[in-house]
């Protein structure tokens, strides 16, 4: 037995003593503070649903969207203002097949419209939790989530555990930013990963001595499966591969980061296995998940309803803007809200016999999209260069800054090559004339590192 820290709070790790799960349901309100016990049973309820028949889930959509568009109107004057403003007749509001009736809602006016909703300070009470965005969209905001939503948000968690084979009581190991705003009551959640089998592992720097006890701990340890953000995942692959270290695990589980192709490939043969990716923010927590297969994302629509838009309209096909309804979280209602993320849609299926509708794939921050000339690079574009910039030692790191259309920049860090920099940007943007200007480093922001930096506003003209 070793003594941890977790978010400044010492606790007793006892690895590899898995409690059973009915053990965990009558200790809930004992490491759990506004959730419910009622998330085991949406836990339960949800490996049934996701092979519910087509009509099935057109019922389900249609009553819960339905069913928060009226309460929202009701109950919250934000957007009673909102539709009357937009003459949208709530009578017309029959179904999802309505949706695109509704107006968007911007993150900048609901900030400023949270005295309209049911939202009272920083007060946590029973039934509602407070949540800080990060601000990686370009904007912060405070938010509360009611017992409802946190129970459907933990139980799509749990069915992506079990897509990558894990069992209750199956080791995990999760690394997190070590000054992450998100742990609310480090001693309860110290509890909670005592009793899943959940080990935390903290980073900071990301340096060498850190890179190498987390080596060290993965081997003693043997998880199952590793989760956490992909900043680190990635940044301990790499120091695997250079080092010729063996590491072994059953899943990777990232979040809060894109995994961009070529950094995948390096993480999945060092670790010798697969990653389930999982498409997630703070106001939603997984939208989007890969099964086994990993390759599209199943939208996790017991929970929301998502969109990709483009031009005002919903893609079947094609890059666009991510926008996104909740339909359980009665204390922030969220409708057509622009997260602030890029997608790719998919006509596609995924071969699984699961009937959740997919996504091709998450491709970033609209605020990290670029454009050079005629093209718009995201966030996963720039990610996959700088891999192939260190895989080829030429530079480590790399951002682009762009101020306004005609104004882009590049920061470089550790570059080893200069001339050969140079053509490869050349290559990748089809720009020869693109400012560089050589750093000492590139650090990441709250725990997670965006490759590129924009002022551009509505890319997608929505």
């Amino acid at each position: 037995m070793t003594e941890k820290k977790f978010f400044g709070t010492t606790w007793t790790d006892v690895s590899g003593i898995p409690f059973p799960l009915k053990w965990y349901r009558e200790l809930f309100n004992l490491h759990h503070y506004t959730m419910s016990g009622k998330s085991l049973d949406y836990w339960q309820e949800y490996k049934e649903t996701q092979f519910w028949s087509p009509s099935q889930w057109q019922q389900y959509k249609d009553e819960r969207f339905r069913s928060i568009v009226q309460y929202a109107y009701a109950n919250v004057p934000f957007y009673k203002k909102l539709y009357d403003t937009h003459g949208v007749n709530m009578a017309s509001i029959q179904g999802i097949a309505d949706i695109e009736r509704l107006p968007l809602v911007e993150k900048s006016a609901l900030s400023l419209g949270l005295g309209d909703l049911s939202f009272q300070g920083d007060a946590v009470n029973e039934s509602s939790l407070l949540i800080r965005t990060s601000g990686s969209t370009g904007a912060r905001m405070s938010f509360t989530c009611d017992t409802e939503q946190l129970d459907r948000r933990w139980a799509v968690w749990m069915r992506l555990f079990e897509w990558s084979g894990w069992e209750w009581g199956s080791k995990e190991m999760r690394f997190w930013y070590k000054y992450a705003s998100t742990v609310k009551n480090p001693k309860v959640e110290a509890f909670d990963a005592f009793l899943s089998n959940r080990h935390f592992y903290e980073f900071d720097l990301l340096d060498d001595e850190e890179l190498a006890h987390f080596c060290d701990e993965i081997n003693r340890l043997e998880p199952f499966v590793i989760t956490g953000y992909w900043e680190a995942i990635e940044a301990i692959a790499k120091y695997a591969h250079r080092n010729n270290i063996q590491l072994r695990v059953n899943a990777i589980l990232p979040s809060t980061q894109v995994a961009p192709p070529r950094a995948r490939k390096l993480v999945m043969k060092v670790f010798n296995c697969q990653i389930l990716d999982k498409y997630a923010s703070a106001e939603f927590s997984g939208m989007g998940h890969q099964c086994e297969q990993g390759e599209l994302y199943h939208v996790q629509s017991e929970n929301v309803f998502l969109e990709v838009v483009k031009d005002g309209k919903s893609l079947r096909e094609g890059i666009g803007e991510a926008i996104v309804t909740d339909f359980s979280n009665k204390s922030t209602p969220l409708i057509r809200y622009r997260v602030g993320d890029v997608l790719e849609a998919t006509r596609a299926s995924c071969v699984c016999p699961r009937t959740l509708p997919v996504f091709k794939r998450p491709l970033g921050r609209l605020k990290n999209v670029v454009r050079v000339g005629e093209r718009l690079l995201t966030e996963v574009d720039l990610a996959d260069f700088e891999f192939l910039l260190w895989e080829y030692s030429i530079c480590d790191r790399i951002k682009f800054v762009q101020s306004s259309e005609s104004d882009l920049v590049v920061l470089a860090a550790k570059v080893q090559d200069e001339e050969k920099l140079k053509r490869e940007l050349e290559l990748f943007t089809g720009v020869s004339s693109l400012k560089v200007i050589k750093v000492d480093a590139i650090d990441h922001f709250r725990g997670k590192r965006h490759r590129g930096e924009s002022k551009l506003q509505n890319v997608f003209n929505n």
